[in-house]
């Protein structure tokens, strides 16, 4: 709401023992002016810096309280000790820093370590909205599945890849809260998407998603069932958005 005269309570309530009051509190100043409690919010995320647990969206407010160096701190916190059940803030608190971090947050949905697409503890929503604020798009992601080799890569890090990109096309898809006001959204249409995922190149040759998917893991592998399934979701979603179309121009 832009009240500025809640900051100090909210400030107040980081670090308090109610998680979701905590939640809520980092969630407000995110939209606020913090420019006075900088040293105070600096000192508290410098306790908690490098702990396994912490009050979870504590570095959300790092782009408030200090310059873009604090990032490859906050990359390693994450990579080498937040447990991945506490890492969400640390990944929107990272895409906050703004697009010069675009390498930064596709190299955390790429690396295992932050298991960034998780489901059961929410960072899949946080990496979803790192991406879009960062300008990081899906035709990206799709292009550097397909440029694996998995005779160098392996086929889990293959694997583990298409487990993230299904769970982020599955938000693109479903999810459309808007947490952080000001936040950057993702413009790909669900026909561009559609035709980057499934479209094939030829008639003769499935070089889709599918396709390659087949190529790599052979038929049977559960991957193709996800994907088939996201395939029949977004040709509804190109659907309706043929038919906004046609009603916006009447045409």
């Amino acid at each position: 709401m832009g009240f500025a005269e809640a900051t100090a309570d909210l400030v107040a309530l980081v670090n308090g023992q109610c998680g979701p009051t905590s939640v809520d509190a980092c969630m407000g100043l995110v939209h606020l002016p913090c420019d006075s409690y900088r040293e105070g919010l600096v000192a508290q995320l410098e306790e908690a810096m490098d702990q396994s647990l912490f009050n979870e969206f504590l570095p959300l407010l790092s782009f408030k309280c200090a310059n873009v160096d604090m990032v490859p701190r906050l990359v390693h916190w994450g990579e080498k000790h937040a447990s991945v059940d506490c890492n969400a803030g640390i990944i929107a608190g990272i895409a906050l820093f703004g697009k010069g971090q675009r390498e930064t947050i596709q190299s955390i949905l790429w690396n295992p370590q932050w298991e960034a697409h998780g489901t059961a503890t929410g960072s899949c929503v946080w990496s979803y909205f790192a991406m879009q604020h960062v300008g990081l798009t899906f035709r990206e992601l799709i292009r550097d599945i397909k440029s694996y080799d998995a005779s160098i890569e392996g086929v889990q890090a293959l694997e583990y890849c298409l487990d993230v990109l299904c769970v982020m096309l599955e938000l693109k898809l479903s999810y459309t809260a808007r947490p952080i006001r000001f936040a950057r959204s993702n413009e790909e249409s669900f026909g561009e998407l559609y035709r980057d995922l499934f479209s094939w190149s030829t008639e003769h040759q499935d070089d889709s998603i599918v396709g390659w998917i087949t190529d790599h893991f052979g038929y049977e592998h559960p991957l193709l069932d996800q994907y088939n399934e996201l395939r029949k979701r977004f040709e509804i979603k190109m659907w309706h958005e043929i038919e906004l179309e046609h009603v916006r121009t009447g045409s």
